[in-house]
């Protein structure tokens, strides 16, 4: 079994006896190439989501909430949901129009950032998980773009696997900004309460609030 899957069912298992409603949690086998050709033939995929597609899963969805009580973190807004819809449809949903938040004052590298990223997580709010491929065509990094300030953005990740490992191992919490922050860190450091991210900040797995919201479940 894959094991971004295998992470996953550990922990729909962990975070059972704490849900406030029935996780929803499916997965579908990997595509074969040529069946991935076929269901995405309007549509360029950058090569790390394309390999996600054909050797993990074809389909994740997974969506879960906790109350404020299994959460011992000390900060406001507790992150208690967790949310992931992936799949060739979300994906091409989410990235049918690139700019439709953006106006004509913002500047030029934020609309390029935009334009260009590739979206991968569709957030409730309309904000969005991409790929910056605005800053590398061959490795872009992951960004978290604030349909509301889109000139800011947290840079989540150096590349597509990172920060499906680190996100994965906090069990696709969020996957707004104001929770993923909680578990964001520079160079290690934790963040200012009101700064969301830096040119060098991370999602990271292992910090104190991820250690403290892991141990919560077991995990």
């Amino acid at each position: 079994m894959p094991k971004h899957v295998q992470t996953l069912e550990a922990w729909a298992a962990a975070l059972a006896p704490h849900v406030s409603r029935p996780i929803h949690f499916k997965i579908k086998p990997p595509f074969t190439a040529g069946a991935l050709r076929a269901a995405t033939a309007d549509m360029i995929i950058p090569a790390d989501v394309e390999n996600f597609l054909c050797s993990e899963a074809a389909q994740i969805d997974f969506w879960w909430s906790v109350s404020e009580h299994a959460v011992p973190l000390q900060v406001a807004d507790k992150p208690t949901d967790g949310y992931f819809e992936f799949n060739t449809e979300s994906l091409y949903n989410i990235n049918a129009d690139r700019t439709g938040f953006l106006s004509p004052d913002d500047s030029d590298s934020t609309y390029t950032r935009w334009e260009h990223a590739f979206r991968f997580v569709g957030v409730p709010n309309g904000d969005a998980i991409a790929l910056d491929i605005a800053a590398s065509r061959d490795r872009p990094p992951v960004i978290y773009l604030n349909h509301e300030e889109p000139e800011k953005h947290i840079v989540l990740a150096t590349s597509f696997e990172s920060f499906i490992d680190a996100w994965f191992g906090l069990g696709c919490v969020g996957p707004e900004g104001w929770s993923l922050c909680h578990f964001v860190t520079d160079n290690g450091q934790p963040l200012d309460e009101y700064e969301y991210g830096t040119p060098t900040s991370r999602l990271d797995p292992a910090c104190t609030n991820a250690a403290i919201f892991r141990h919560a479940f077991g995990f």
